[in-house]
């Protein structure tokens, strides 16, 4: 999903339903994710040169980088009773 549509999100808990660990992967800046996402995965640093598929793996952006991730989110959440982070009063 793309984070342009936030507003959509705002309204709707269905995207992000209590109990589902929430894992962002965005080949940019985090920054916005934290109201949705328990964990991000991205780059926050500006600056580096190189080929596509370089930065890709430099910054652990290959789909295997991206399952261990998601492996790591699923196991630290078994257990835990995970809320919605968009479920706010205001």
């Amino acid at each position: 999903m793309s984070f342009l549509i936030n507003k959509l999100w705002n309204t709707k808990n269905q995207f992000f339903p209590d109990g589902i660990p929430v894992l962002s992967v965005e080949a940019a800046a985090t920054r916005g994710w934290e109201k949705y996402a328990h964990f991000s995965h991205g780059i926050d640093t500006f600056g580096a040169s190189g080929t596509g598929p370089d930065l890709q793996k430099e910054f652990k952006m290959m789909p295997s980088d991206i399952v261990e991730k998601a492996k790591k989110v699923v196991e630290w959440s078994k257990g835990k009773t995970l809320y919605s982070l968009v479920d706010k009063p205001f």
